[in-house]
């Protein structure tokens, strides 16, 4: 079990756990309006942080693995926000068609480990394959899903930055806001948080997130996550 300062994570049968990538998205990423969804939910960490940060939210969670839409419809149910929040079994991008609904913001942590292996057999080697659920097949299919001013938002390596945003201009997205993550100061950015939207009229927003100083946690840290973590 996982405890932050408003609710509580259980995480032993999801697919993937509670990690900091997860939780920089759910505290960074912005919302745009009222309909949302989350793409391989896990254990429903960033629907849950979303429908903290913003109450007149709806969101929609979905996953391929059972175990995980198990695990978070119970941590669902176990919130303070039970009522708009809800999951499905269901495979991306095959089952978009299914839910017959546009949003307003489509959020992901991707998979993006390259593990090389072609049937992978745990719950967490299928939730980390980059196959059918990855950073460029969100790119490719969560236009579908998005309304006409709606936000795809999701973090991966920042090693894949340049390959993703020439991809999402191909889609006819573009990049709204963007942060670079480093664990320390003297380390470089491994990370990166991305909003794209169809069309932006604003300027692009970028910055940069460092995470500690030494052994502690950065004031910058702090403010995005001090809603969440107990120790901040």
């Amino acid at each position: 079990m996982f405890r932050f300062k408003h609710f509580d994570v259980s995480h032993s049968q999801s697919s993937m756990k509670v990690g900091v990538d997860a939780v920089l998205l759910g505290a960074w990423t912005r919302n745009y309006g009222r309909d949302i969804i989350d793409i391989g939910t896990g254990c429903g960490v960033i629907s849950l942080m979303l429908a903290q940060r913003f109450p007149e939210a709806f969101i929609d969670a979905i996953d391929i693995d059972l175990p995980s839409v198990e695990e978070s419809g119970v941590n669902f149910a176990n919130s303070p926000w039970k009522d708009r929040l809800k999951v499905w079994l269901a495979e991306f991008p095959k089952d978009l068609k299914t839910l017959n609904k546009q949003y307003d913001l489509v959020v992901s942590n991707p998979p993006f480990f390259h593990s090389g292996i072609e049937n992978p057999s745990t719950s967490r080697e299928r939730a980390r394959h980059q196959d059918k659920l990855s950073v460029f097949s969100l790119l490719e299919y969560a236009p579908e899903i998005l309304k006409e001013t709606g936000t795809l938002a999701m973090i991966f390596p920042l090693e894949f930055i340049e390959k993703v945003k020439e991809s999402a201009i191909y889609k006819g997205l573009r990049p709204k806001r963007i942060c670079r993550i480093k664990n320390r100061e003297d380390k470089a950015a491994k990370r990166v948080m991305i909003e794209f939207q169809k069309s932006v009229n604003s300027e692009l927003k970028e910055e940069d997130l460092t995470l500690f100083n030494g052994i502690y946690p950065t004031e910058a840290y702090k403010n995005l996550c001090g809603d969440f973590y107990l120790k901040f």
